[in-house]
């Protein structure tokens, strides 16, 4: 008998070469070597094998065996993982393998979410980009409008503009009694102030809020005008650029 027997360790979940080791003698009976379950004698086969195969220990109906007496050598393909999208969500989706992506979903990745999956490709749609545009111009004039730190220039001075400060002027002009002091932006006090002085901050404050306005129906115009996706998609948001 040989002083040493290699045995091929296999998985269990799907028969695939794992590695080799040295079998163990049965202490019982030191004339016999301990084969355990999923592993086996029976040498790998000389064939060369593809860089996306393996070898694979499996009986005829293409199960891994725990008793090597019941298996043979077979040549597998290996799965790979792969990242796939649906196509009409763009959500994503990991399969185990090419061939076990279902029909709504394509390995294509979008290129960008405003895109329809038309013909067995991703197809630009103008109207969704448009849309997209529509709601981040929208979204810009709501943050502006609700910024605290924006501010206005008037009777020669600067003044906080914000949601907080449009409050405390309308409620000075509405009960017609003005404070001692008025603090501006730089939080400078203005002693003395007047009612009407107050009232030409409230007026400058009132023309940002119409440019805010304006810019955000011009923006729309001039996104709604624009015919190629990518000119839609690139619109810079914002004020003019100088």
């Amino acid at each position: 008998m040989n002083d040493s027997l290699k045995l091929y360790v296999t998985s269990h979940q799907d028969g695939r070469l794992l590695g080799t080791r040295d079998a163990e003698k049965d202490v019982k009976n030191p004339e016999r070597f301990v084969i355990p379950p999923y592993q086996t004698p029976t040498r790998v086969p000389n064939d060369t094998i593809e860089e996306n195969e393996y070898w694979a220990y499996l009986n005829d109906g293409g199960e891994p065996v725990r008793d090597h007496n019941y298996g043979s050598w077979f040549k597998k393909e290996k799965q790979v993982k792969v990242t796939v999208y649906h196509k009409q969500t763009q959500q994503t989706k990991k399969f185990d393998d090419n061939s076990l992506i279902t029909d709504e979903y394509t390995l294509k990745k979008p290129p960008t979410p405003y895109h329809d999956f038309v013909d067995n490709d991703w197809v630009a749609n103008n109207e969704k980009a448009t849309n997209a545009k529509r709601t981040e111009i929208n979204n810009w004039r709501t943050t502006l409008e609700g910024e605290e730190t924006q501010t206005v220039i008037a009777i020669g001075g600067e003044w906080d503009a914000g949601p907080s400060a449009r409050l405390r002027i309308d409620s000075t002009l509405l009960t017609a009694h003005m404070a001692p002091y008025w603090t501006d932006a730089n939080n400078v006090d203005h002693e003395g102030m007047t009612l009407e002085e107050l009232k030409q901050v409230k007026i400058a404050i009132s023309e940002l809020g119409f440019a805010i306005h304006h810019r955000q129906r011009t923006m729309k115009k001039e996104v709604e005008a624009l015919t190629d996706f990518d000119e839609i998609l690139n619109y810079p948001v914002g004020w003019p650029q100088s």
